[in-house]
């Protein structure tokens, strides 16, 4: 019995003990987890790549045919509308007229009837190149536009001929032919668009002709109701084609899947005339359209049928001039009406579009300050890509802990790390830009990189040398 209670004693006694320690272990326990988490940490960052900066300012480029003949580039035309870049170095005779935007920092001016395309850095302004098309036959006039995956730009107007510009855009590009069923105005912007998957709709006097990559000819032709030349857009998703054409008051539509001879509906524009410029929200949610013969632009709700709402959009000025193009920002929260006018500069429209809309002009820093007949584009919401690659040593053995840098053409860099086996990577890499590639390592000497990032990219291995 004595023996029991001893027993008895001694577990109290314990127990009592575990109680005063348990608070004591668990502060302990907090103590490790809180200096090991950032060790963790440091040490799993050791292996990543540093992140890149988030895209926030929305650059738009726009030109000014027919009036003070400029590029004009808006850097953040949502935060700081009158903050502008006039592109020097144009030829003295230089008429700008369509554009187009591909990557994050480059643009495309077709020059018209002067039988060339410029080639502008937008975040510096600088023209970098000029692709002389004479030999091949293009006047400048018309519509441009870059295929998706940046490898090819399509032009056309005031023939049946489609142009083929093979990047990279330079000099040195080659230029193809195609031989469209209709044409293209001379003066119309907006009558080539691209789907996500690259293939091209061309809207000519004959329809919606429809190309594949690599574009070398017609897949078929969808009719439209008119035969007068007009604008084109695509939804987001690929799957609502909006057309225009100047001798009607209303909004063709095609919907997937395209096919020759797929049924039409049409959209009333109340107070439209002469319906030109459309062009639909990155988000899908809207749709702008303008008159090339009134000073009218509006709006077209989702989802695009013959019931859609439309909102006539109250906009600045006297009344007096028309529009023709239309461009829409990534982020779908402004849009820039040009073109048509030889009196009256831009107007800027800040979302929601519609009879809300706030609509204002916005000078540009010439003598001769109007949109003249020119067109707008916007960065596009950028393609993303991944360029991964190997490390080795002399003797080709995985090299760890090397440093892997890649570095745009303004010079922004990111870093990784390579693992034990000497692979690296980097994520979100916007396609369309040339990139330097650099590997610094304590033991071993690499040759740098230039690579043209269209998508995804694997690299061939880096060696080092002693």
């Amino acid at each position: 019995m004595k023996n029991t209670k001893t027993i008895m004693r001694s577990i109290k006694r314990n127990s009592l003990s575990l109680v005063y320690l348990m608070p004591v272990v668990a502060l302990i326990g907090l103590a490790a987890l809180f200096i090991w988490q950032p060790l963790a940490q440091m040490q799993d960052a050791n292996t990543k790549e540093s992140p890149q900066a988030p895209l926030s300012a929305q650059p738009a480029i726009f030109t000014t045919s027919g009036a003070s003949k400029r590029v004009v580039v808006f850097p953040d035309p949502g935060n700081a509308p009158a903050t502008q870049t006039l592109v020097p170095g144009l030829p003295t005779n230089a008429n700008p007229q369509g554009v187009a935007y591909y990557g994050s920092d480059n643009s495309l001016i077709a020059d018209t009837p002067n039988s060339r395309v410029f080639v502008v850095q937008v975040s510096t302004g600088a023209l970098i190149d000029t692709i002389n098309t004479a030999s091949a036959g293009y006047n400048g006039s018309g519509t441009i536009a870059v295929s998706p995956n940046q490898t090819t730009a399509l032009a056309m107007g005031n023939s049946t001929t489609l142009y083929v510009i093979h990047g990279p855009f330079n000099a040195s590009s080659a230029i193809s032919t195609i031989t469209l069923p209709g044409s293209i105005g001379s003066f119309q912007t907006q009558a080539i668009v691209f789907n996500s998957a690259g293939r091209a709709f061309v809207y000519t006097t004959q329809g919606v002709s429809v190309l594949d990559a690599p574009y070398t000819s017609v897949a078929f032709t969808m009719s439209v109701f008119n035969l007068g030349s007009g604008a084109v857009a695509i939804s987001p998703d690929g799957n609502n084609i909006l057309f225009t054409d100047l001798g009607a008051n209303s909004v063709g539509i095609i919907q997937a899947p395209f096919r020759a001879g797929v049924p039409l509906t049409g959209l009333t524009i109340p107070g439209g005339v002469n319906l030109d410029g459309i062009a639909i929200a990155p988000d899908g949610a809207s749709a702008i359209v303008v008159s090339n013969g009134a000073h009218q632009a509006a709006a077209i709700a989702a989802p695009f049928t013959s019931g859609s709402t439309v909102s006539n959009i109250p906009l600045p000025g006297a009344g007096v001039d028309q529009f023709e193009d239309v461009g829409i920002s990534a982020d779908s929260q402004l849009a820039i009406l040009a073109g048509g006018s030889i009196a009256e500069p831009p107007v800027f429209v800040r979302a929601p579009f519609g009879t809300t809309s706030q609509t204002f002009n916005v000078l540009i820093n010439d003598p001769n300050a109007t949109r003249g007949r020119g067109a707008v584009r916007f960065r596009p919401t950028p393609t993303l890509a991944t360029v991964d690659g190997r490390v080795l040593t002399s003797d080709g053995r995985g090299l760890r802990n090397a440093t892997a840098s890649i570095t745009d053409s303004q010079g922004v860099s990111r870093t990784a790390t390579t693992s034990s086996f000497g692979f690296f990577s980097f994520d979100n890499v916007i396609t369309g830009q040339t990139y330097t590639i650099r590997i610094s390592s304590r033991l071993f000497r690499f040759t740098p990189r230039t690579v043209q990032v269209n998508d995804n990219l694997t690299l061939a291995d880096f060696v080092g040398l002693e």
